[in-house]
């Protein structure tokens, strides 16, 4: 303990200015070690002391909780040495004396002049101190006694205290009286509730919701005495019976039932007798057995969601109460902690129907062998894998893929040796091991190479293509791997530049062969899935650099990489093709639409290396109409593009009310003078109204001098500016 103390100090030098290690250490570490006088100085400087508005020390409240528990003398030796930093306010320290019963600590600080207050005497209640009570209502004038003090006297068991109490406050409210009652039972407080219920001259009714609480025999029989029991109805009794079985309070249920049996009838008892199964009360259940309760009605498909951990425990239920035994029950036992009980109804000779030598629910006649594997495989149990192979079991009907689930197995070593009884067991055909291995290579889920190794090995097929094309889909360099090592060829395989995003896949499967690349699809794939280290890998290494152009598009691939937003694509294609890429308008458009800033900005950085200069209002114009405004702000202000009359009204017509907000500086009333009545009606304006509300709404900046003759369509106008 020194050690600890000592090492909990060292620490606490280097941790101290943090907040939250400072707590955990206080919280959890500090106050179980044995205190000691060179704990004031660890009080005062790293912890519990505060500076108040003058600057000066002084305690806090989490200190006054520490120090206030310490033992006198040793209180008297902190105390007496920082007087000064202990307010007779804030904080209460007499609470937290009275909170740890420290009643000598508590006499020492009235003494000193500190005044007790009211949660002073209510934790003195609380902790069921008599004598500390007495001091405070004798000594330090404490007469102000009320009902919280008494229900919390009443919660601290103290039956003497409740005397005492009781004989200060006289008089009580029914409401009052029936809470002391009930928080008496519900705290099993068996002689306060005596003594109350005789203090009240038993004429406090205690509701039925108090059955919820009650959990003591003799506290049942006072509130509900067999006569009175006698006017609940069936479902009443059967939820009390049920409140009562859930706190597992076997001697006020077994009263509860030991009433005349016409109260009590055959139902109720049959509820409460399977709700103790499904609850695991095997004693309950055992003394309505005792009692001779017929139990005929049980199968062990009804006790399957009990809690029964031991064999002895099912064997009750199997062979002394002579259950029926059937599969379905039988699934939920299959986990790791209920391996031998499983196994044991296995065992049972009438479990198997003879002759056809799988499991079958007796009920509806339903092959289950398919959900028990599935079950077994889940829960990782290779014992039940065994019981089920010493049993002879058939294969059931179906590809092997609707039966186990591949997604289930792990990476561990146990889930081989499943595999190697499943395989054993299910005899897959040659079909169905290469569906195994496309599912291994199609998916992360099923991620185990020893179980492809094992598949593999039993496969007599060499066309292992697809698995190869699967694989690198996947990125399962691992796979690949294997089938290099194992002799697999791979110079008639193409390589998959826009199927995988593992570079290093590309380099192996070229460096043993695979050469092949018939058509520019997959480079396309390439660039608009952004594969840029598979990109390059084909136009250095696959062709020489000359002839490895023939076939391939580059203003495509422009297109393609922007419309993608492959900016690194991109940046590939113009440090590499300089002058090779010309800036047509479909390429222009596409750069408008394509909602990256940083693509728009390297363009326009990088226009020199273009056949010719770019008209950058196509791709101002249709960010305009895509309502893009971070790309129309740019192309703004770098490229000189402007927002004529032409993108006002696509504004109003797209309803781009962001983009009209934006540019409202740059509408002015010429623009909007003229404005035809045709345009109105081609842009559906309808009316003058759609005007109005835009301008007033988003205040655009007009200009001031008209036309000195205004035409028809200006006066048809005009009137949006008066």
């Amino acid at each position: 303990m020194k050690k600890t103390i000592k090492l909990i100090d060292i620490l606490y030098k280097k941790i101290f200015q943090n907040k939250y290690l400072r707590d955990c250490i206080y919280k959890y570490i500090r106050p179980h070690s044995q205190p000691r006088y060179n704990d004031v100085e660890w009080l005062k400087e790293k912890l519990l002391l505060d500076k108040d508005e003058y600057g000066s020390l002084c305690i806090n409240n989490k200190s006054a909780s520490f120090i206030s528990s310490l033992e006198i003398t040793l209180f008297k030796q902190v105390f007496y040495k920082y007087q000064d930093s202990f307010p007779k306010g804030y904080p209460p320290i007499t609470k937290w004396a009275a909170h740890y019963n420290n009643l000598p600590v508590l006499e020492h600080l009235i003494e000193l002049g500190y005044t007790p207050d009211e949660a002073t005497m209510d934790n003195a209640c609380r902790v069921g101190n008599l004598e500390m009570v007495q001091f405070l209502y004798r000594k330090a004038d404490m007469r102000e006694i009320d009902f919280l003090n008494l229900e919390s006297a009443v919660m601290s068991g103290n039956l003497d205290l409740v005397v005492f109490l009781m004989g200060i406050l006289q008089t009580f409210p029914m409401q009052q009286k029936i809470r002391l009652l009930e928080k008496s039972a519900a705290l099993l407080h068996a002689d306060i509730f005596r003594y109350l219920n005789a203090r009240f001259e038993y004429s406090v009714p205690v509701s039925r919701d108090t059955f919820a609480t009650i959990r003591n025999r003799e506290i049942l029989e006072l509130c509900f005495p067999a006569q009175v029991i006698t006017t609940f109805s069936n479902t009443a009794l059967q939820e009390l019976c049920i409140c009562l079985m859930k706190g597992n309070h076997i001697d006020c249920i077994n009263y509860l039932l030991s009433c005349p049996s016409d109260t009590v009838e055959q139902e109720i008892r049959k509820s409460v007798i399977l709700l103790s199964l499904h609850l695991g009360k095997l004693d309950l259940f055992q003394m309505f057995d005792k009692a001779d309760v017929d139990l005929s009605f049980i199968t062990l498909a009804q006790i399957h969601g009990c809690l029964l951990t031991t064999e002895q425990e099912l064997c009750y239920f199997i062979e002394k109460r002579k259950v029926v035994v059937d599969s379905i029950a039988c699934l939920h036992f299959v986990q790791d902690e209920y391996q031998n009980l499983c196994r044991y109804l296995f065992n049972l000779p009438e479990y198997l129907i003879v002759g056809k030598n799988e499991i079958v629910c007796k009920n509806t006649k339903t092959d289950i062998s398919i959900q028990l594997i599935r079950k077994a495989i889940t829960t990782n149990s290779i014992l039940i894998f065994e019981t089920i192979k010493s049993k002879g079991f058939i294969k059931p009907n179906g590809d092997i893929d609707t039966i186990v689930d591949w997604s289930e197995f792990g990476k561990s070593n146990h889930y081989i040796k499943i595999f190697e009884i499943i395989s054993n067991m299910l005899s897959p055909t040659q079909n169905e091991l290469l569906k195994i291995l496309e599912k291994s290579a199609s998916t992360q889920s099923f991620d185990n190479l020893e179980i492809f190794k094992i598949v593999y090995q039993k496969l007599s097929n060499t066309e292992i293509n697809n698995i190869l094309n699967l694989a690198c889909e996947n990125n399962r360099i691992d796979i690949i791997k294997y089938l290099l090592s194992a002799g697999c060829r791979v110079d008639g395989l193409e390589l998959p530049f826009g199927t995988t995003s593992n570079y290093e896949i590309i380099k192996l499967l070229f460096n043993n062969g695979c050469k092949r690349i018939t058509n520019n699809i997959k480079l396309m794939s390439c660039v608009k899935k952004g594969y840029v280290n598979n990109f390059d890998f084909y136009f250095k290494n696959i062709k020489s650099f000359g002839s490895s152009l023939n076939g391939v598009n580059l203003q495509e691939m422009l297109y393609q990489a922007i419309s993608h937003q492959r900016l690194y694509i991109l940046k590939y294609l113009f440090e590499n093709f300089n002058h090779q890429f010309e800036p047509t308008t479909e390429i222009l458009k596409q750069l408008g639409s394509c909602s990256s800033v940083a693509i728009v900005k390297y363009f326009h950085l990088n226009q020199r290396v273009l056949t010719k200069k770019p008209r950058f209002q196509i791709s101002f114009k249709k960010a305009i109409k895509m309502g893009d405004l971070e790309i129309a702000k740019y192309l703004n202000h770098h490229c000189n593009c402007t927002f004529t009359l032409e993108l006002f009204l696509k504004c109003v017509k797209q309803r781009h009310s962001h983009i009209m907000e934006y540019f409202k500086s740059q509408v002015d009333k010429q623009m909007i003078l003229s404005i035809t009545e045709n345009q109105v009606t081609d842009y559906s304006f309808g009316n003058s109204y759609i005007f109005q509300r835009y301008l007033s709404h988003y205040k655009f900046t007009v200009m001031d001098s008209l036309s000195s003759k205004p035409s028809k369509t200006s006066l048809f106008f005009s009137t949006l500016f008066k």
